[in-house]
């Protein structure tokens, strides 16, 4: 399709990116925090900054609600492509 993927998002209605995560309490830092299970992106709409802004909403919920950490655990084989500003 010559559309972008948003437009072709919008007029399907379909879902095209997911995270899963919970606040959590670390029992052995004795810390709360906001762990990340999962983040997902259908291939039409990667490399557009999506990941990244699921990122950075994550991160203002875990200073908000006062978490020490934002966590997730990436498995062997995983490519990720994101980058943090200070």
């Amino acid at each position: 399709s010559d559309q972008p993927a948003s437009d072709t998002a919008a007029a399907t209605k379909m879902p095209v990116a997911m995270c899963h995560f919970r606040f959590e309490y670390d029992e052995f830092k004795k810390n709360n925090i906001l762990y990340l299970y999962e983040i997902q992106a259908t291939e039409k709409v990667r490399n557009h900054g999506l990941g990244t802004w699921m990122m950075k909403i994550l991160e203002m919920l875990a200073f908000k609600y006062e978490m020490a950490y934002l966590v997730l655990t990436v498995f062997e084989g995983t490519l990720i492509h994101f980058s943090v500003e200070s």
